[in-house]
């Protein structure tokens, strides 16, 4: 096989409760014969469906119980596919593998019939990639316009039915309109050029528009340079933003060196304010303490004076021996008998109360001593701490402090002309932007109104497919002394005379030697087209009342054992009757009997009903 092609290994029919309808081909030459009738067609009809043809197989009655087609081909790694497909239209479904492996859980993959550029997941795409010839252009008209490849445009010269085989038309070409690209097919099929590198012709209205953007872009390019009046060259700027950028990373690490002191140093400011703070709230309950021990110390000293007034009241009393006695503090008569002892105890009573109170005095004097000596240090201890303090503030405002915000500053000038040089960096780039592109308009607006000679199909261009075909004709005993290409017929001239003036019989076998012979020359191609399939290329064979339209047993015999040795890949001839017996072991020759009971009797299963307008 050719190391960028296919072949296909089978087709098959299938629907709920009938037999499959099924073909299996090989690589190299398949031969399908039978009588009329027997579904030769209608192979041909779904092999082409199967590539991508909205052209439905013919709605004949023995199928019309079939609802699935598949086809399965083998690439040139030898990886299956199956492509499947409903016979009344629609999409494809594409499974990596044979046939027989598919099941309902297998995955795959949806492919559209129509072929588009924007969309890969087509049959168009995938049969192009199986060939190599993937995202190719092809040129459609005088003024260059372009589109992708699609296979159709490949199938034209692959797929050949029994109508178009004996045209006296071109073989090339099928209508006026699409020449140019059929032309420009073939042209890359054989020389594997394609036109994706011309460029198109500007029309009138295109000019106009393209001038008119060089005017939109010559005052872009204005006003652009009016917005900064600096000229400085782009690797000045970006000279100078370098510059800047390793003086600003430079600044900026000292920057942050300085930071993180800033913040030490911020840190020992919160610690001596705690500190500060833990004293003054110490000073507080001290100062408290102290207060409370001066009410206690006056409390102390009227209760003395209490206890010592009434030591001396009943001192009086003790002393005053008349039953009528004055008060020593009130001088009020006192109408009460005192008793003696009972004066003496309270005497005594009140002294010992005193000696107590005064030794909680004395106590209480040492105390307070303590406390006031205690505040006195806390004092000392919080202004030395206020003027560290306020030397951590006089660093942190006017030292380092003054050393950031001097470093602020410089950065942020720094960024202002970083900003104003990538503004200016960004205009600057605009500009020779828009010149670039009005320099490129400029350029594609053509100096004069000189018409483009494209490389066209020409007769030398079809030098190498004409030694190909003649080499076929000539293994075929069709002996042949020159095969030209004609501009002017877009068509094969033989020995001189035109294609289309011979006999239907020999404008079929040169057809098929056309579609042999550009086989043949794509061989050492890396990349491949895909399988010729030919649907009676010897309509008149076997017919002697045809007269000059028939050809020879021996020039359709000679065809067959020619493409039998010489097919690499993959041939599939359609044709009523049978090719000679001394290929019989090269070929895969599939044969319809058209009789029921007698061998297959063709396509559909021989339990249907045989078929009609096959």
């Amino acid at each position: 096989m050719s190391n960028s092609s296919f072949i296909f290994s089978e087709l098959r029919l299938t629907g709920e409760g009938i037999n499959n309808a099924s073909i299996q081909f090989n690589s190299g030459l398949n031969i399908i014969t039978g009588p009329t009738n027997t579904g030769k067609s209608y192979i041909f009809q779904c092999i082409n469906y199967m590539l991508g043809s909205t052209e439905r197989p013919k709605n004949i009655t023995q199928a019309k119980r079939y609802k699935h087609i598949f086809l399965e081909i083998q690439d040139y790694q030898n990886q299956y596919y199956t492509l499947k497909s409903d016979l009344v239209g629609g999409n494809f479904q594409l499974y990596n593998c044979k046939i027989d492996k598919i099941t309902p859980d297998i995955q795959s993959r949806f492919l559209d019939r129509k072929h588009s550029s924007l969309n890969q997941d087509n049959i168009s795409a995938f049969l192009l990639s199986l060939n190599n010839i993937q995202e190719k252009q092809i040129r459609l008209n005088a003024q260059g316009k372009k589109r992708n490849l699609s296979y159709r445009d490949v199938k034209r010269f692959l797929m050949v039915n029994e109508e178009r085989i004996i045209t006296q038309q071109s073989p090339i070409v099928s209508h006026f309109t699409n020449r140019t690209e059929e032309l420009n097919t073939l042209k890359f099929l054989i020389t594997g050029k394609d036109d994706s590198q011309i460029e198109m012709l500007l029309t009138a209205n295109e000019i106009t528009h393209r001038k008119g953007k060089i005017e939109l872009l010559s005052e872009l390019i204005r006003d652009s340079e009016n917005t900064y009046q600096d000229k400085t060259s782009l690797d000045e700027i970006n000279i100078s933003l370098k510059s800047l950028k390793e003086t600003s990373d430079s600044i900026s690490e000292k920057f942050t060196k300085l930071k993180n002191e800033y913040l030490e140093i911020e840190n020992v400011h919160s610690d001596k304010l705690f500190y500060i703070q833990e004293l003054q709230g110490s000073f507080s309950i001290l100062d408290e303490l102290l207060k409370r021990s001066h009410i206690l110390e006056q409390q102390y000293r009227i209760d003395t004076e209490r206890l010592k007034a009434t030591i001396e009241a009943s001192v009086l009393l003790g002393n005053n021996s008349t039953q009528i006695s004055k008060c020593p503090l009130c001088e009020n008569e006192v109408k009460h008998e005192c008793n003696e002892q009972e004066i003496l105890e309270i005497i005594k009573s009140c002294e010992a109360e005193i000696i107590k109170i005064e030794k909680l005095q004395k106590e209480l004097n040492q105390s307070s001593k303590l406390i006031r000596e205690e505040i006195e240090e806390i004092e000392i201890k919080i202004l030395k701490a206020e003027l560290e303090i306020e030397k951590i503030k006089s660093n942190l405002n006017n030292g380092i402090g003054k050393e950031i915000q001097d470093i602020i500053e410089i950065l942020r000038e720094i960024s202002d002309r970083r900003s104003y040089l990538l503004g200016l960096k960004d205009n600057t780039e605009k500009v020779l932007n828009y010149k670039n592109q009005k320099s490129l308009i400029e350029q594609s607006i053509p100096k004069k109104k000189d018409k483009i000679d494209f490389e066209k199909f020409t007769t030398s261009t079809a030098t190498s497919l004409c030694k190909n075909i003649k080499n076929v004709l000539n293994q075929i005993n069709y002996h042949c002394k020159s095969v030209e290409y004609s501009e002017f017929t877009e068509d094969f001239v033989f020995d001189g005379e035109e294609r289309g003036l011979s006999g239907k019989g020999y404008r079929a076998i040169t057809f098929a030697a056309f579609i042999l012979g550009l086989q043949e020359h794509i061989k050492s191609k890396d990349y491949g087209m895909g399988v010729p399939v030919l649907d009676s290329p010897f309509v008149t064979y076997r017919k002697p009342k045809a007269g000059d339209e028939a050809i020879s047993v021996d020039l359709a015999m000679d065809f067959y054992r020619y493409a039998a040795k010489s097919v690499s890949t993959q041939f599939i001839i359609i044709e009523n009757e049978e090719p000679p017996l001394d290929i019989e072991n090269e070929v895969n020759h599939i044969i319809f009997t058209g009789v029921v009971g007698s061998g297959r009797y063709g396509f559909i299963p021989d339990n249907l009903s045989s078929m009609k307008n096959s």
